[in-house]
């Protein structure tokens, strides 16, 4: 399904499907096998939702922080529009989210 495809390829987090699966069925006392592939989608779906926890995070959240000459944020920068790019060479922070 596309959440699954994107969470894979999109946004480094392979697995994470499943363990959606797992925490919903924690939440509601049932087995993985009772949590359906609609019901993780229907999860994330409502995460972001206006008013879904998620979109709220990210709303009010500081999602990055610079201090001095350091950016810290949770993720990846990537880009060829730093000072530091000699030649505009493309850079990372990070290649692979582990």
């Amino acid at each position: 399904n596309k959440v699954r495809y994107m969470l894979k390829h999109d946004m480094g987090s392979d697995g994470d499907f499943e363990f959606r699966r797992h925490e919903l069925a924690m939440m509601k006392g049932l087995g993985t096998s009772e949590i359906s592939d609609e019901a993780v989608v229907a999860s994330y779906e409502t995460w972001t939702a206006e008013g879904g926890s998620m979109r709220e995070y990210l709303r009010l959240g500081q999602l990055a922080l610079l201090l001095g000459n350091t950016l810290f944020v949770h993720g990846q920068v990537i880009g060829n529009q730093f000072s530091c790019c000699p030649g505009g060479a493309e850079q990372w922070s990070v290649r692979v989210v582990p």
